[in-house]
């Protein structure tokens, strides 16, 4: 079975690779926070890399661009709740210190990715009418 198209992009596998930190992160959290902020630090994280896989498999510019939005506000979300845990004294701050790096590395692709989304349709609004330029959107190998 082929990988489907979204699997190839650098964003859609470094944000499960920033989910499944998260994921290991939280294992450490209290047991009666199972419901509570573990689960929705796990949901958040989890929901970047699905947003983008459902996007990039409509082959929308303007959903995947919505997507790599919604996915930067839910980064600054996993930061204000890692922010919570510490201040909570369920985690600290040298463990988080490497999520906060992965954080902020896919905050930088997502922010590319989308504002090469948003230059090609400014200029396909520029090109005569019915031509639009391809966009070939970077895959990480």
């Amino acid at each position: 079975m082929s990988r489907p198209p979204f699997a190839q992009l650098g964003v859609w596998r470094q944000a499960l690779r920033l989910a499944k930190a998260v994921y290991r992160a939280t294992w450490r959290f209290p047991a009666e926070e199972k419901s509570g902020l573990t689960a929705t630090l796990r949901r958040t994280a989890a929901g970047i890399g699905a947003k983008i896989a459902d996007a990039a498999g409509r082959d929308d510019r303007a959903a995947l661009t919505k997507a790599l939005e919604d996915g930067r506000g839910s980064l600054r979300e996993i930061v204000s709740y890692l922010t919570l845990a510490e201040r909570l004294r369920f985690t600290n701050r040298f463990r988080t210190h490497r999520l906060r790096l992965k954080i902020t590395r896919l905050d930088r692709r997502l922010r590319s990715l989308h504002d090469e989304l948003v230059e090609s349709e400014e200029s396909a609004m520029e090109q005569p009418s019915g031509v639009k330029p391809r966009i070939k959107l970077r895959r990480a190998a």
